[in-house]
């Protein structure tokens, strides 16, 4: 069964002839059929693999693994595995994630019972069984994909899984479960994703599906059409930037909120901040300034060429927002805008004030807007104009260029 030892001999011991075994790798059988599964585990990296041909076997109780199983952080499954054995990796409360492979076709009773370690699971295509309290007492999973080839849930499934906020169900048609599958998992904030076209059939279904108090379509949105963005990026008449708009054709989830606008050669980093519209579809980007600045709100004036950037991953349908590992995402998106120098503005009325000093002279209250329209600057003494940095603003209707 050992596949390889390190001895460690501690000296003090050796009259005594005592020695201390401390094993690195184990391996063997697991298999219904004796050696067509073969199991390996490394307890230096906690990964315990199951590879070979056909059905793991089923256990009550001596598990080949049990002495080791505080040990085990991964379990990585073999894509010619058909079936994960009854109670297979129950009570591995350190394990943290599971690679299922394509072939599994059923997931035996109590195979990951109270592994409370685990926070996501994504259920192969080909399952079609998930046995009674396969996943029960996972207090800690929150999240689960269930494919649309699973047609028998049994009892208890996920029972005792708290912190379940996220159930994706892909079969069109509910699949018949009793009342106690999900039971155990808060209701009001677990929210159940569908087909579209099947939500009705979910909520009015028998045993705990219709027991859900959310149930939504399953967004399916591939990110292929690229979202269009204003300002447009050839748009040759910007001399300022601090507002960006970017639109899909669906509705996106946002799932990261910081994007950032930084100056071509990589010389400057302005942060951004994104905030979903009512519509869902559009979503405004907002600069917030430097790290010397940090505004709430900031407008970029220095003229030359900048790069809007929007990280990866930073839109996706339901089931990536419920689980980055699946699902879709936007790749990462890139515009590119050039900051032109702004026109000297000649005054419509000769009175008009041209400078500062003058503007002081003629004026007692001043309202400032950056050329978006949007208020930089009211006070009642215009030598708060000297605040302002370079660039063109609307000063009390009209346009005024200040230089420094």
């Amino acid at each position: 069964m050992k596949k390889r030892l390190l001895f460690l001999v501690v000296s003090a011991l050796l009259w005594s002839g005592a020695a201390t075994v401390q094993a690195e790798i184990y391996s063997g059988n697991c298999g219904a059929d004796g050696a067509n599964v073969t199991w390996t585990l490394d307890t230096e990296t906690g990964v315990l693999e199951i590879s070979g041909t056909g059905a793991m076997k089923n256990y009550s109780n001596g598990r080949p693994w049990d002495n080791y199983r505080t040990s085990i952080t991964s379990v990585k499954i073999g894509d010619d595995i058909t079936s994960i054995g009854d109670r297979a990796f129950g009570f591995c409360e350190n394990l943290t994630s599971v690679t299922i492979g394509k072939n599994i076709q059923t997931i035996g009773a109590q195979a990951f019972y109270w592994c409370r370690g685990l926070t996501s699971v994504t259920i192969g295509e080909g399952v079609q069984t998930i046995g009674g309290r396969a996943f029960h007492s996972c207090s800690g999973l929150k999240s689960v994909t269930i494919p649309e080839s699973v047609t028998s849930i049994d009892y208890d499934a996920f029972r005792g899984c708290e912190s379940l906020t996220s159930v994706t169900a892909y079969n069109p048609t509910p699949v018949d479960i009793d009342v106690y599958v999900f039971n155990g998992v808060d209701r009001r904030n677990c929210t159940l994703y569908v087909p579209a076209g099947s939500v009705e059939d979910y909520r009015n279904a028998e045993g705990w599906w219709r027991r859900f108090e959310e149930i939504l379509p399953i967004v399916a949105y591939d990110f292929e059409a690229a979202p269009t963005i204003t300002p447009a990026e050839n748009d040759e008449t910007i001399t300022a930037l601090s507002t960006f708009t970017l639109t899909f054709d669906e509705r996106p989830a946002l799932v990261g909120d910081s994007a950032a606008v930084m100056k071509a050669d990589s010389s400057a980093y302005y942060p951004a901040r994104i905030t979903a519209s009512e519509d869902g579809k559009s979503f405004i980007i907002t600069l917030q300034g430097d790290e010397q600045t940090k505004a709430a709100e900031y407008s970029l004036t220095e003229a030359g060429t900048y790069l809007l950037v929007i990280p990866a991953g930073t839109f996706g349908d339901d089931v990536f927002a419920a689980d980055p590992k699946t699902g879709h995402s936007n790749p990462e998106l890139v515009y590119t805008y050039t900051i032109k120098a702004p026109e000297p503005v000649e005054p419509d009325d000769p009175d008009e004030p041209s400078s500062i000093t003058e503007t002081q002279q003629d004026t007692e209250h001043i309202t400032v807007y950056n050329l978006q329209g949007v208020p930089v600057l009211e006070a009642d003494d215009a030598a708060a104009l000297k605040t302002l940095q370079s660039g063109a603003y609307i000063v009390n209707g009209k346009t005024m260029i200040i230089a420094r």
